[in-house]
């Protein structure tokens, strides 16, 4: 029953009124032990014993407001920096993570403070995991997300070095590392090749002093953990976390937790990714559409003109296009399209970008490409293109193309817009003197 509204003030009343209620009852007790009634109902002895009860009575409530009170001092700072920190985390600020040695309370005894302390450590917890998802969903970048969660993981469990590896064409690739001196070589591991592909956790112990060839540098591992990734039963890569220390149940509970997290967003991440390249490229050719080519060209056109490093641009067309639709049908004209852009990637460089402009026609964008340069690559492809055979059913359609060209600085262009009226008139020209030709820009 509550007398006021402090815990400690009603605790104090009880415990020194029940001090008070012992030393009176207590000289009864004397009694029964030999004590005459003379002494023990004496107004000395009586107060003395009333005075004793509520000594105690005292002293019990400042031992029990130490050492209570300490405990729920402790926890109420650790609510408010944790409150603090979720608070800043909605705000949109950077947090540093909660990890257990920062948010966790001590379990020191195993009673109902003990109790307590679990539960408000598995809340943390909760509320931590809610914030790194929420953290790592915001997140579309794949090493990016990796490498968050590689370090939230480091944070919450014994871990001291990991790594994370993305499975692509059926290989393993490093997407995050920690501690390891050589993840390359692991990602061709047997052990972690199977876990991806089996879907199956893998929990070594070493014995001391054992070496272990590409794993750490500062740390004598005494135990790996290896988890798949996966979402929807669709393989993502692997997780492989060591440490000096053997990993408990709580480690491997919060490890899994991170990982079905960080699973989660890199689908997200992945399924992003498609959708942009999806948005980005032609869906017939898989070259960069118009809209993305021409913010790609424009960007590379600025580029050229800031730092007066050389670009080459060509305007393509395939000669008689028209034709191959009327006469072998527009399937036999998608095929055609699919074997030309083909053809083009493996002649251009990386880095440079090829677009569909229009119907048959496409630009290629050759960053560091001079006059010169730009001349030779578009001859090459004219020539690989009137060399090229496309097979449909029974027949063997033979195209050739016709291309203008220019290269900036050295052609004197004023703008973005003059440079592809420029280059789409000497393609006009080159079509206009024989097609199968190709044309510099004036």
């Amino acid at each position: 029953m509550k007398i006021s509204k402090s815990i400690f003030r009603d605790l104090s009343i009880y415990m020194i009124g029940f001090g008070i209620l012992i030393g009176i009852v207590f000289p009864f007790f004397t009694i029964l032990f030999g004590i005459s009634p003379q002494i023990a109902f004496s107004p000395i002895f009586v107060l003395s014993c009333i005075s004793a009860g509520a000594v105690v009575g005292l002293v019990n409530v400042l031992l029990t407001k130490i050492i209570v009170q300490k405990q729920m001092k402790m926890m109420t700072e650790k609510m408010t920096m944790i409150k603090n920190k979720f608070t800043k985390a909605a705000q949109g600020f950077e947090v540093q993570q909660c990890d257990i040695n920062s948010c966790h309370l001590d379990i020191s005894s195993m009673d109902v403070f003990g109790d307590n302390a679990k539960t408000f450590n598995s809340l943390v917890d909760t509320l931590s995991l809610t914030m790194s998802s929420q953290q790592l969903n915001s997140l579309l970048e794949k090493n990016a997300i990796s490498d968050q969660a590689l370090r939230q993981i480091m944070d919450s469990t014994v871990a001291e070095a990991g790594a994370i590896f993305l499975e692509l064409d059926g290989a393993l690739t490093v997407s995050a590392s920690f501690g390891l001196s050589d993840p390359e070589s692991l990602s061709k591991n047997k052990i972690l090749l199977a876990v991806a592909s089996d879907y199956r956790s893998v929990y070594l112990e070493y014995p001391k002093g054992m070496e272990m060839d590409g794993i750490i540098t500062k740390i004598q591992p005494a135990a790996a953990c290896i988890e798949p990734l996966a979402f929807n039963g669709t393989s993502l890569g692997v997780c492989l976390v060591v440490a000096s220390q053997k990993f408990d149940e709580f480690d491997l509970d919060k490890l899994r937790l991170n990982l079905r997290t960080l699973s989660l967003a890199l689908h997200n991440a992945i399924i992003h990714e498609q959708v942009q390249k999806l948005a980005a490229t032609d869906p017939l050719t898989g070259v960069l559409n118009r809209r993305f080519g021409m913010d790609r060209l424009r960007e590379e056109y600025v580029r050229s003109a800031r730092t007066n490093v050389p670009m080459g641009i060509m305007m393509l067309d395939l000669d008689h296009f028209k034709r191959i639709n009327d006469q072998y049908g527009h399937l036999a004209g998608d095929r055609v399209l699919i074997t030309f852009t083909k053809q083009l990637k493996e002649i251009l460089r990386e880095g440079d970008n090829l677009m569909r402009y229009g119907g048959e026609e496409f630009i290629i964008v050759l960053p560091g490409a001079s006059q010169k340069d730009t001349e030779l690559i578009a001859d090459k492809i004219r020539r690989i293109v009137s060399e090229m055979i496309v097979s449909y059913g029974d027949f063997q359609i033979m195209v050739t193309c016709s291309i203008g060209y220019a290269s900036i600085p050295e052609c004197h262009i004023s703008s973005f817009e003059r440079l592809i009226k420029k280059i789409d008139e000497a393609l006009y020209f080159a079509k206009e003197s024989g097609r199968n030709k190709i044309k510099a820009a004036q």
